[in-house]
């Protein structure tokens, strides 16, 4: 009896003991697979931000190029690069964009929407109007005014003034109408124009910011046949390090738009003292 005893306690403890190895081991394993996964992790934010990074370098560099250095776009309208850290960059750039918002417009402030082509102004861009929707926090007490300079496309060159110059400016007037986008049909397919829009703030008009102001350019003049905005530029870059992938995009105009700074001029007889 004493012998069968000592025999069933030492298997007792052996099963214990194989349930507590077990139970380690087990252990062990979970924990080494969430710092197998924790690392792998990291190693793929890490490549991660190294990709973001080769993809804002490639997109600084098309905006370098377009605005500081004004290469033309065909020049770089796909290309691709790399970095000395082993990371690269592919980028597109198209001319033209569908549509586009200005985010927002201070009372009595502008921005410029141009429907040409900057680098060939004479290529007629068959628009016959334009649209304009946006949004306000006074239920629709909101003027955009809209201004524009017209020429006529054709030939290889741009003459300036025209010979009817009596008829190159227009201005309009447009309060906001709750769900109705603002449809301006004045245009002719022949022209190209430069378009101002400007909220519209005076003792009479609300004192209100324009917001997501949306612009969209047709080749009916119904606001039909939706078309470019021409003078748009949508660059996409896609940066990759490692089996990482981050991609950017920007939209902007092509040309530099008329700062507000010019909104006005002063004219005097004597020198101005500030």
């Amino acid at each position: 009896m004493k012998i069968s005893r000592r025999i069933g306690e030492r298997g007792t403890v052996l099963l214990l003991s194989l349930f507590v190895l077990s139970s380690v081991m087990l252990a062990a394993t979970a924990v080494s697979a969430i710092i197998i996964r924790d690392l792998r992790a990291s190693r793929l934010v890490d490549s991660g931000h190294l990709a973001f990074y080769a993809a804002e370098s490639g997109l600084e560099q098309a905006l370098y190029l377009l605005r500081r250095t004004d290469t033309l776009l065909n020049a770089i309208k796909s290309g691709d690069g790399s970095l000395n850290n082993n990371s690269a960059w592919r980028r597109q750039v198209l001319a033209g964009e569908p549509e586009f918002y200005i985010p927002l417009l201070k009372p009595n402030d502008f921005t410029e929407i141009d429907l040409f082509d900057p680098e060939n102004l004479a290529a007629k861009q068959n628009i016959e109007s334009i649209s304009f929707e946006w949004q306000d926090n006074c239920n629709g007490c909101t003027t955009l005014e809209t201004s524009y300079a017209q020429w006529l496309a054709v030939g290889s060159g741009l003459t300036w003034p025209p010979v009817d110059y009596k008829d190159t400016f227009w201005k309009f007037q447009r309060q906001r109408s709750l769900g109705v986008p603002w449809c301006l049909n004045d245009l002719t397919a022949d022209f190209n124009y430069r378009f101002r829009v400007k909220n519209l703030a005076t003792p009479v008009t609300a004192a209100e910011p324009i917001k997501n102001l949306r612009v969209r350019v047709w080749g009916n003049n119904d606001c039909t046949a939706a078309k470019d905005v021409p003078s748009r530029v949508f660059i996409n870059v896609t940066g990759n390090f490692a089996g990482a992938e981050q991609k950017l995009t920007a939209a902007m105009q092509r040309a530099e738009p008329l700062s507000a700074l010019w909104n006005y001029v002063l004219w005097s007889e004597g020198d101005i003292v500030k």
